[in-house]
């Protein structure tokens, strides 16, 4: 329609003013071209995994749960069951087409070494992984999460 208008117009003036007219009509389209990929982009964005949005979530809710706590070996399971279980939950609220793996880890600072990987078989355009490895100075944690569209 925008463009009918536009080449309406263009036909109807001189030489010079239909330069300008297919300037106006070039403008118009690129104004409808910006205002649609916009749209797109909105779109994908809520049917992807977001690595910045969910690496927030995960170190929020690490510092909700552990914040400045020492190491204490009596309340490693209800402080990784608490990670996992607030990471979950608030991922789950972003209602995204998606189902959530996530783990956690806490381990005490006394100089062992820990090694761990992961791989997966998904589609790399959808599916995502995101892990956060936070410490303080008594202890590690690291938590993953995995996301698969649906």
């Amino acid at each position: 329609m925008f463009i009918r208008v536009a080449e309406e117009q263009c036909f109807s003036s001189s030489r010079a003013g239909r330069v300008g007219c297919a300037i106006k009509a070039i403008r118009i389209i690129d104004n409808i071209i910006a205002t649609t990929l916009t749209d797109v982009m909105f779109i994908l964005n809520q049917h992807q995994f977001v690595v910045d949005d969910v690496s927030k979530i995960i170190k929020e809710a690490i510092e909700t749960t552990i914040g400045g706590n020492a190491y204490q070996h009596d309340k490693v399971n209800n402080w990784t069951g608490s990670v996992v279980e607030t990471c979950l939950s608030v991922l789950t609220k972003l209602q995204k087409p998606y189902k959530y793996i996530v783990t956690c880890m806490i381990m005490q600072k006394n100089g062992a070494g820990l090694h761990t990987a992961s791989s997966c078989f998904w589609n790399n355009e959808t599916d995502g992984s995101c892990t956060v490895r936070w410490e303080n100075k008594t202890m590690y944690c690291i938590v993953s999460v995995f996301g698969l569209s649906i």
